[in-house]
């Protein structure tokens, strides 16, 4: 929703990973410890984010929408995006997570 804290994480199965986030395509940041709050949420903030780690990949792209209503905050899985040079990533150890922050 509107002024919530959204919470974006790269991660493993088992642990976060040092990574890039990206919206629409153009690099926000690069994050040590896999993951960056964006604050106080507005609809300037709704796109297409996913992360990308060195050593293990691309993430596959989710889009997130900001709203006034419930549900607070959607995200809608998409497939992921092969290079255009024919590489060819092993996405599946890569799971992106969205965390929602309530501030009362």
């Amino acid at each position: 929703m509107e002024g919530d804290d959204v919470s974006l994480h790269c991660k493993t199965k088992t642990s976060n990973l040092p990574a890039d986030f990206y919206k629409d395509g153009s690099l926000i940041r690069t994050e040590p410890a896999g993951h960056m709050t964006i604050h106080h949420v507005s609809k300037s903030d709704e796109g297409l984010y996913k992360c990308n780690s060195s050593s293990h990949g691309e993430s596959p792209s989710s889009w997130i929408s900001v709203t006034g209503n419930d549900p607070p905050v959607s995200m809608v899985m998409t497939q992921p995006i092969r290079g255009e040079q024919g590489l060819d990533y092993d996405y599946d150890d890569i799971i992106p997570s969205v965390t929602t922050e309530h501030h009362f």
